[in-house]
């Protein structure tokens, strides 16, 4: 015998990959507050590098899987001021003094660490994945929660809101998600699917609470998929999760609450291209501060693409009711928004556009609430098989009030960046 405890799968195969992005974002903020002190309106010229390194191994014909990323960000906030620019975080002093004089505090540069890590393993009549997520470091108030250009696949990301600053800042951030779950083939058509999570997201220490705090918990789903027929999916799921009170700068913290929620979710694929969903539920959300409330959820979606010989073009509409967990509050606080997205290639050139509103409705005591409309516009063009480049323009109006001051912001975006990939992945 082998002196081996376990052999490896004699169909396995290893693959890196690497890319690199340059990204120039120019800003250009006006703002206008409650507060005494009026917002400079200067234009910001932010720079970011962000490498990025890959590596999959893929067995058992494809059925299973391991993958590793390493993604930094270095990121530049302001270009047009780096004699403020060092390797250490702003003090809470720093910040109050930049706040009275109406100034911007230094700024931080580092590398945000972001990893993923993902297995997936296929069993005779299960299928087990575990995924875990991770960033942590300095980030910029506009490199944060930004609602990323729609590549066409999927759905589009929803609209979040804008960080209310006066001027250019960066902030420690922690990020992290965890994730395991196990489908359970029951028949050929039905699936039981329990699911894990935990997840933290906010600032990392007690300067970069100021802006944004930090929520953590754990939560849990049961998700029921049954295939009605070969077009028609019915997905049921039942939910728990518990949010531990957030933690603010100055030591001060929220409330924790628990959510109890449930969703019905049925997806028709009308042609191969064009795919609809309708989901309706509710979620039960119980703290100290606010009592139980009760809020419905809702959601309508339709994908739908058009391919000829040598171009694309996929559209995306998304309606959406529910409730979240506010990033700038920690509070549970009820969310709509609508998305119309559209992505057309022709060639090497792909053209992008898409339009959003969301914000906070029907809570008439939450402690921070929002509401802005976005567009955005912007064109890709594929240069060789490994360098492609592209830029948009973004535009956004917001109102954001919370229980210390009121800011309406407009805000315009111009960006490009140029991405260098290996493409086909290097196989070892």
């Amino acid at each position: 015998m082998f002196p081996f405890a376990t052999l490896p799968p004699m169909d396995t195969t290893s693959t890196v990959a690497a890319q690199v992005r340059v990204e120039e974002r120019g800003r250009f903020t006006n703002e206008t507050t409650s507060l005494a002190v009026k917002p400079l309106t200067k234009p910001v010229l932010e720079s970011e590098l962000a490498p990025q390194l890959r590596y999959d191994l893929i067995w058992d014909h494809g059925f299973s899987h391991f993958v590793a990323i390493y993604s930094p960000r270095f990121i530049i906030p302001d270009t047009t001021s780096v004699d403020t620019l060092r390797f250490s975080s702003p003090t809470a002093d720093e910040v109050n003094q930049a706040f009275v004089n109406n100034t911007t505090p230094p700024q931080q540069f580092g590398a945000f660490h972001n990893i993923g890590l993902g297995l997936e393993i296929e069993q005779k009549r299960s299928h087990i994945g575990i995924y875990q997520f991770a960033g942590y470091g300095p980030i910029s108030n506009t490199a944060l929660l930004v609602q990323k250009p729609w590549a066409g696949e999927g759905l589009p990301a929803p609209p979040y809101p804008i960080i209310p600053t006066l001027g250019a800042t960066s902030f420690s951030l922690l990020f992290l998600q965890t994730q395991a779950f196990v489908n359970f083939r029951l028949t050929r058509r039905v699936t039981l699917t329990p699911l894990a999570t935990f997840g933290a997201f906010g600032g990392s220490d007690d300067v970069s609470r100021g802006k944004i705090p930090l929520t953590y918990g754990p939560g849990g789903r049961l998700t029921l998929d049954v295939k009605l027929s070969p077009l028609d999916t019915s997905k049921t799921s039942v939910g728990a999760g518990y949010t531990f009170p957030a933690l603010f700068q100055g030591d001060l913290q929220g409330s924790p609450t628990i959510r109890i929620e449930t969703e019905q979710r049925l997806v028709h694929q009308w042609k191969p291209l064009i795919t609809s969903e309708a989901a309706f539920g509710a979620e039960v959300a119980a703290n100290p501060t606010f009592g139980s409330r009760l809020y419905p959820r809702g959601e309508l979606s339709t994908t739908y693409g058009i391919d000829h010989r040598a171009s694309e073009t996929r559209f995306a509409i998304v309606g959406r009711l529910g409730p979240w967990i506010n990033l700038l509050s920690g509070d549970v606080e009820q969310k709509t928004e609508a998305i119309v997205a559209v992505n057309h290639r022709i060639d090497k050139v792909t053209l992008r556009g898409q339009a959003s509103v969301g914000g906070i409705v029907g809570n008439v005591d939450v402690i921070s609430t929002y509401l802005l409309a976005t567009g955005q516009a912007g064109v890709a063009y594929q240069l060789t098989k490994h360098i492609s480049a592209d830029m948009g323009v973004r535009l956004t109006n917001q109102s954001f009030s919370n229980a210390q001051r009121r800011f309406d912001t407009q805000q315009l975006m111009i960006f490009g960046g140029i991405t260098v990939a290996s493409d086909p992945p290097l196989r070892l």
